[in-house]
């Protein structure tokens, strides 16, 4: 207990501190960029293996990530409404073919400003990682060293 403070208003403190520990879920959109008219050498996209940290939800393909406090703490967990692998493998399918590279399906970071912490609205965790998440498949389809491996 805290000392000097009454137990109801110490109450009402760890609810207010617990109120924003809240898992959210967002929608992962993504507009994939038109396909180049020419397209040059087959790519092989395989499936995504989710290795991260162990936090109780290793493996779950709807855990995109979390918000984390100054010390590692995992605040809210950010879950996608449905699996985030296949939308990955589709967007990076979709921005190597706009750079011109075929595809076959195989048969089987850096913090954004805008962010404050202490607030974990779904629509600002959304947006946020839908502009993440386009600029990493366009990152990937537009790097030097996994194009001139494809040349």
């Amino acid at each position: 207990m805290i000392v000097g403070v009454s137990p109801a208003l110490a109450s009402l403190l760890c609810a207010l501190a617990l109120a924003g520990c809240a898992d959210e879920t967002i929608r992962l959109t993504y507009t994939p960029p038109a396909p180049s008219q020419s397209l040059g050498p087959r790519l092989v996209i395989g499936s995504f293996q989710d290795v991260r940290g162990n936090e109780g939800d290793h493996g779950d393909a709807y855990r995109v990530g979390g918000v984390y406090g100054g010390y590692g703490n995992r605040l809210a967990k950010v879950m996608s409404a449905a699996p985030w692998p296949p939308a990955l493998t589709s967007a990076l399918a979709a921005e190597f073919r706009a750079l011109g590279v075929a595809r076959r399906r195989q048969a089987n970071r850096r913090q954004e400003s805008g962010y404050n912490l202490n607030n974990f609205k779904a629509d600002i965790l959304e947006e946020l990682l839908n502009r993440a998440f386009a600029r990493f498949a366009r990152e990937v389809a537009a790097d030097a060293e996994i194009r001139g491996a494809l040349r």
